[in-house]
């Protein structure tokens, strides 16, 4: 049974608001965030295009890691195209798109580790991890799936579900 808060959660829908509440729990709860940095909003508060909704490179780090973190309302059932989609995967069906899918609309993860690429030139020793967030309950074949992905990007991933009932009320 879910709590009002999970209930909550699912129905939210203002995606600067998640965001915003993903970034404050991320920071009170994983000392790797508490300095990541918000990126995905404007100054009016409204969701924007970023490389990331937040970022940081973790003070003290030995050896250094940058933590990315990507947030999202999407419906559990688009979570796996919004954070694994691989444009180079495409295959035109019946009714090809006037133009094919490119690298900017590739899954969040896909993108963060080709931002690891960069971040890592010239130092392959840096570690980037990743937390994708969403206020859904995720899939544990999707859990998986994220995890064995990750591990083949070479970047360490941590999915959060639910994030402030969960994580905060110790469930």
């Amino acid at each position: 049974m879910l709590t009002l808060t999970a209930r909550n959660l699912l129905k939210m829908t203002d995606r600067a608001a998640f965001e915003r509440l993903a970034l404050h729990v991320l920071r009170c709860a994983e000392s790797d965030c508490a300095s990541v940095t918000r990126l995905g909003t404007n100054e009016e508060g409204e969701t924007i295009v970023s490389p990331f909704d937040g970022f940081a490179c973790v003070p003290g780090a030995t050896p250094s890691l940058h933590v990315a973190v990507e947030s999202t309302t999407t419906d559990a059932t688009g979570l796996e195209r919004k954070w694994l989609y691989d444009h180079t995967t495409y295959v035109p069906g019946k009714r090809p798109s006037k133009t094919p899918p490119t690298a900017s609309d590739d899954g969040d993860l896909l993108k963060a580790a080709r931002e690891a690429q960069t971040i890592r030139h010239g130092d392959p020793t840096i570690g980037c991890k990743v937390y994708l967030v969403t206020n859904q309950i995720v899939d544990p074949a999707l859990r998986a799936k994220v995890g064995q992905i990750a591990q083949s990007l070479n970047v360490e991933c941590e999915v959060w579900e639910q994030v402030a009932d969960r994580r905060l009320s110790g469930h």
